[in-house]
């Protein structure tokens, strides 16, 4: 028999879990089709907003369509550049207009099926200016990258770069094609450890060329030392290809400077490409991705889903299939906001599956 003070402790141990709150799915309507409406059931720590950001295929944002552009033509922005009048309703505050050549809508060779992208020769990039949040004090980046360019470690060549503020005075991260460069706080007091240079994690981005590459960059700075206060992920393909743990995280990470290609020398690029498809950007950890494998540790392939409506018990979400062929076998995972995820998935292309195993795992890249 157990005893009653030892049962009670039990029961509150077992209450005060974090694993009880992890994500869980039961199980899903709907099917596995473009477009179409899937709802998940289960258990989900809730999402203060169900959309991202930010999810850009080119062919959703309602200012290209308003005003024909088509292939080849140069991107319009909020705020006006490369002789094009300002375009509120459009995705980008800025086409860099300064030392590089402008995005375009690109219509062939699509990595989705008839799905645009954008193209820029040599050297360009988009910019946001607020990501919509005072003080964002997380971001989830992921987008598909592809460049005809054989070798991206000549030179500090940027892929991604956050400022904390309006003239990176607080601090910085880049993503480049050879190293990570970020604004360190190691004791996590709230102090610019480095003041105006960075800490430097070498080594390649890793990718081919002429193949899409799934990227992603994970920041945090909600927890404390011992949490992974302002940590930060860099992810190819699923693949964390660089990790730190003592980035700056009292600001807000909330200017999206460079989303491109900034090359530091562009005639080293000089005739060679650089695309981008499928660009969801939020400030919160918490998503839905399918992927090709029935552990998300093994996934090499994976899609982002859009939430419409995100409860504790039930998600609704449109279905983005991507480059999943029709014959594929697909799973479907949940993120929450502490980055955890049901590790094992669940199937979307196998009705007839059964629940998963325990859900609910950090998952070790």
């Amino acid at each position: 028999m157990v005893r009653k003070d030892v049962f009670s402790l039990i029961v509150c141990l077992l209450a005060a879990s974090p694993a009880l709150a992890q994500p869980r799915i039961d199980r899903i309507e709907g099917n596995w089709a473009p477009g179409s409406t899937i709802t998940l059931f289960g258990q989900f720590p809730t999402k203060s907003t169900a959309q991202p950001l930010r999810w850009d295929t080119l062919d959703n944002q309602p200012g290209y369509e308003s005003r024909s552009v088509g292939h080849g033509n140069i991107i319009p922005s909020t705020s006006g550049d490369w002789g094009i009048a300002p375009c509120p309703d459009c995705p980008w505050d800025i086409n860099q207009p300064d030392w590089s050549s402008p995005m375009r809508y690109w219509d062939q060779d699509h990595r989705t099926s008839a799905r645009p992208f954008y193209r820029v020769e040599e050297k360009g990039w988009f910019r946001l200016d607020d990501l919509g949040d005072s003080s964002p004090n997380q971001i989830y980046m992921s987008w598909w990258f592809r460049t005809s360019a054989p070798d991206l470690t000549l030179g500090s060549n940027k892929l991604v770069r956050l400022w904390a503020d309006t003239e990176r005075a607080e601090g910085s991260m880049s993503w480049t094609g050879m190293h990570f460069t970020y604004t360190p706080d190691a004791n996590h007091d709230g102090v610019n450890d480095a003041g105006d240079t960075h800490d430097i994690i070498w080594g390649s981005w890793g990718g081919s060329q002429d193949s899409w590459h799934h990227l992603e960059l994970i920041y945090d700075g909600t927890g404390d030392v011992n949490h992974g206060f302002g940590s930060v992920r860099i992810v190819r393909d699923g693949r964390v290809v660089h990790e730190a743990h003592d980035a700056y995280g009292i600001m807000p990470w909330n200017r999206l400077y460079v989303f491109g290609f900034d090359a530091s020398v562009s005639s080293n690029f000089t005739g060679e490409t650089f695309d981008f498809s499928e660009i969801y950007i939020d400030t919160s950890l918490s998503r839905v991705v399918a992927a090709n494998a029935p552990r998300y540790r093994d996934a090499t392939h994976m899609e982002m889903q859009i939430p419409v409506s995100w409860t504790e018990d039930h998600i609704e979400l449109t279905s983005n299939i991507g480059s999943f062929g029709s014959l594929e076998d697909v799973w479907i995972y949940v993120f929450d906001q502490e980055g955890l995820v049901n590790e094992v998935g669940f199937s979307l292309t196998a009705p007839d599956a059964g629940p998963p195993g325990q859900p609910g795992q950090p998952v070790i890249q």
